[in-house]
């Protein structure tokens, strides 16, 4: 944060791609991002999210050099708070929805959209996170934890507070399948989030970062919390207090 919001695409090597923009021209809070196959064409878009800015617009683009915009949102209205994004099929119908969080500064609220071409659809099932009084932001991801064809979501606390993080199966009850900290009480560091099934059992493991003033430990974690021995790293020097975000992925 501090420079406009930048979206750039790389291949895993660090060579650049031709997709290079600023969604938020005069927006200087940052941007988050993600992507997913809205449409059921094979081709992910990418969306960006206002960070921390003035708003919590989110864009989701065509990936293409037109930078086509397929759909826009600002979920909490006029609310001075950003956004936290995150694509997954929680419905089983072959198509990514888009799962956002308020950013730190709004109440903990995750709202679940389906995309279609010019406009969003809210579905039915929101709920708060976290205590309705926490402020400390949402960062949100989503996968299938017990390979039944339909995503879970995934929530952490973000910013100013303890690394709690919970899974949730995505249903009117709103079932909590994971409540769990990464990293050790009292540490107010909070998450970053994503899920991914990184030992090749058909189930998705969540995976973390810790936000400032933590050093950049990786962590990997079953749903119900049950820490992977093999994935626990610092991704740089352990004296760095700058935190990490964290995605997997097939590369």
């Amino acid at each position: 944060m501090g420079d406009q919001a930048h979206v750039v695409v790389y291949e895993k090597n660090g060579v650049k791609r031709g997709i290079d923009f600023r969604p938020f021209p005069g927006e200087y809070g940052g941007v988050d991002v993600a992507a997913g196959d809205f449409n059921g064409d094979g081709k992910d878009e990418v969306v960006a999210a206002n960070f921390t800015g003035s708003n919590s617009k989110i864009i989701v683009y065509k990936y293409n050099t037109a930078r086509e915009i397929y759909a826009t949102v600002t979920p909490f209205g006029s609310a001075s708070v950003g956004a936290t994004v995150a694509a997954g099929d929680v419905d089983k119908d072959g198509k990514a929805e888009l799962i956002v969080g308020a950013s730190v500064g709004g109440a903990p609220r995750v709202i679940v959209y389906d995309v279609k071409k010019n406009k969003m659809i809210k579905k039915p099932i929101e709920f708060m996170a976290f205590a309705p009084s926490s402020r400390s932001g949402v960062d949100v991801s989503s996968g299938d934890f017990d390979n039944d064809g339909k995503d879970e979501i995934v929530v952490s606390q973000l910013f100013y507070a303890e690394a709690r993080v919970k899974v949730y199966r995505y249903n009117s009850q709103k079932t909590i399948l994971g409540n769990f900290l990464a990293y050790p009480a009292g540490i107010q560091c909070g998450a970053n989030v994503d899920a991914f099934d990184i030992d090749s059992d058909d189930k998705a493991e969540v995976l973390t970062g810790p936000n400032m003033p933590g050093a950049a430990q990786i962590r990997a974690f079953e749903k119900n919390g049950t820490s992977l021995a093999n994935v626990n790293f610092f991704a740089y020097a352990r004296s760095l207090k700058s935190g990490a975000s964290v995605v997997g992925g097939w590369f």
